[in-house]
């Protein structure tokens, strides 16, 4: 017995050591697989040449070898029956994970899943999978899911992985399926109409995509960015949409003591928060702004494309300048949503805030070649202040 215990040591870890003859052996790293795929039966072949086989099959030094293979018949038998039983428990247990797996394909199904399941067991595959289904699904299918509460759950999914103080790997993974989800929902007129009856809810992802807690990932914060855009044109009157998302931009104004002239003397910058994410996001990716000679050219061919470099195919930089273009394309819906006076207003409260400056300085300097969707939102920007008869020169030119 105290030698099958040492076989088994043997066999069934990656580091354990092995006392046969007086003589320890260390058994290097092996693979599972030439256990677990291998099944041992005594009645096929002769018990030595199944014992034989099976030492060769393991990375071993010549004096293990030989000291397993010196063991008696009776000893060899126990064995290869201790390692056959063993496999047909792992079989068995893999076998009945299986069974107990069940597939997820109608709207009530993921509905309960979501509702009866905490969110660290959640499973990430079956809210990738729902997140799918909604964006390829039929309409009907959509709105069956919308209709059974599916658009109520997940923005208190959201919301409730919001909250979460410590986010860990799986719960990022799982609030960026769950924005999908929403962004998807919204890809029919009911989902618009839910979203519409969601400003609170849209109010705190801004809060959220502002705050310490926002997501690391840029693509998930761009996803946000997007269902805000989507609450935008979710208006049938675009104005009082415009007017609603600006407010939920603007930086919570906090009472100073100061004396009246002060106060009078004090530029109103109300959307420096907005500015400051777009300021961070420059900073993290410095490299991507050095082409200092960049003209926004107005009368470039939108139609043309470029195959980007290996590097920059889903690297931090296409990332990173896709999500600064949701930014400008959504400050662009945003303005144009607005009559004359209300948006030379805002246009004069994002200067002061900083946001021709970061465009000047900063994303006008991006390759055109490369991230032709920030240029496309810089020239959109652009083309609009020049109908607009506002200054455009300094975020076209980079000089005044």
């Amino acid at each position: 017995m105290n030698t099958l215990r040492s076989f088994r040591r043997l066999f069934g870890s990656t580091s354990e050591e092995f006392d046969g003859n007086s003589n320890n052996i260390l058994l290097p790293r092996q693979e599972s697989s030439s256990l677990s795929q291998t099944s041992f039966t005594t009645s096929e072949e002769s018990n030595p040449q199944c014992f034989e086989n099976l030492i060769k099959a393991q990375v071993l030094s010549s004096e293990a070898s030989r000291g397993l293979l010196s063991l008696n018949d009776n000893i060899k038998l126990e064995i290869l029956n201790s390692l056959n039983e063993r496999n047909k428990h792992k079989r068995s247990r893999i076998l009945s994970w299986k069974k107990k797996k069940t597939s997820y394909s109608e709207p009530i199904d993921f509905i309960s899943y979501i509702v009866n399941t905490s969110i660290d067991s959640m499973d990430e595959t079956i809210i990738h999978k729902l997140a799918l289904l909604l964006r390829k699904e039929q309409i009907l299918w959509v709105t069956c899911f919308i209709h059974y509460g599916g658009f109520g759950v997940i923005l208190s999914m959201i919301e409730k992985i919001s909250r979460i103080e410590w986010r860990e790997n799986l719960h990022d993974i799982l609030l960026d399926q769950f924005l999908l989800c929403l962004k998807a929902m919204c890809t029919v007129h009911f989902g618009l109409e839910c979203l519409l009856r969601s400003s609170y809810h849209v109010q705190q992802l801004v809060q959220l995509l502002f705050s310490k807690k926002q997501p690391s990932d840029f693509a998930t914060r761009e996803v946000i960015i997007q269902i805000i855009n989507l609450y935008l044109k979710a208006h049938t009157n675009r104005e009082i949409g415009a007017k609603k998302v600006f407010s939920f931009f603007e930086d919570s104004e906090e009472e100073t003591e100061e004396v009246d002239f002060i106060k009078e003397a004090r530029v109103k910058r109300p959307y420096r928060r907005w500015i400051i994410e777009l300021e961070y996001i420059a900073k993290n990716v410095f490299w991507v702004w050095n082409h200092d000679g960049n003209i926004i050219d107005l009368e470039s061919d939108l139609n043309e494309f470029y195959d980007p470099p290996l590097g920059f195919i889903e690297g931090i930089e296409t990332e990173a300048t896709s999500y600064v273009a949701s930014h400008i394309q959504l400050s662009n819906d945003l303005l144009a949503s607005l009559d004359k006076k209300d948006r030379m207003q805002k246009r004069l409260e994002l200067q002061f805030s900083g946001l021709e400056r970061i465009m000047a300085l900063r994303f006008r300097k991006s390759s055109q070649k490369f991230h032709k969707k920030l240029h496309d939102s810089l020239r959109e920007w652009v083309k609009a202040a020049r109908a607009d008869k506002w200054p455009y020169k300094f975020v076209q030119t980079g000089s005044t």
